[in-house]
This record gives C-alpha cells, sequence and structure tokens, in this order.
C-alpha cells in the first residue's frame, strides 16, 4: 500500500489509500405521488406584486430525482426553508440538491 504525506491548503495529510467512487442517483419513482407524499399543508404567504397567496408547504427530505415543485411553495427542513414565488420552479437533481428556475419577476 501506498503512504503520502502531501501538504493541501496550508495543512499535512496522510493519505493511506485512494479509491473512485461513483456519484450518487437517487432513484426516481412515480413524480406526481412523491411529490403528493411530500406535502405538509398550505400556508398564506405575501409576495410582492401577487399579493397573498396559498403556497404549498413540503417537507424538504421527500422529494426525489426528478420530481419538480412549481411555485407558491414552502419547502421546509431542519435547517433551512427554500421559498419558491409565483411561477418560479424547484427541480431536485440527481444529487438530491433543490435547483431552482425563476419565472417573472
Amino acid at each position: 500500500m501506498d503512504v503520502i504525506i502531501e501538504k493541501i491548503n496550508g495543512l499535512w495529510h496522510l493519505i493511506v489509500g485512494s479509491c473512485q467512487i461513483r456519484t450518487p442517483f437517487l432513484e426516481t419513482q412515480d413524480r406526481e405521488l412523491v411529490v403528493a407524499y411530500a406535502r405538509r399543508g398550505v400556508r398564506k404567504i405575501s409576495f410582492e406584486g401577487a399579493g397573498a397567496v396559498d403556497a404549498i408547504v413540503y417537507d424538504r427530505p421527500r422529494p426525489l430525482y426528478g420530481n419538480i415543485i412549481a411555485g407558491p411553495a414552502i419547502i421546509e427542513e431542519v435547517t433551512s426553508t427554500t421559498v419558491a414565488e409565483p411561477d418560479d420552479k424547484v427541480a431536485v437533481n440527481e444529487f438530491g440538491h433543490l435547483i431552482m428556475t425563476f419565472g417573472r419577476r
């Protein structure tokens, strides 16, 4: 086994092995069913220009790869909240990240 001592960003690292890993891929399921399962309820929220509208509240860990959530929406998790305005779209990519596409502003 190769052992390498290397300075990276000012810190010394002892590297005792390496391997290739595959990037994560989250299974796609029935998109409508998963998005419906992720719904927690509805909440009134005010947006500039749109006024008070009903926004669907989603549980963040539940939407999966390929799911698309249309605004107005609130996506809640323990450490953060994502708000999608009317005409915005939020997609879940293969890593589970939320990718927001902004609508009209």
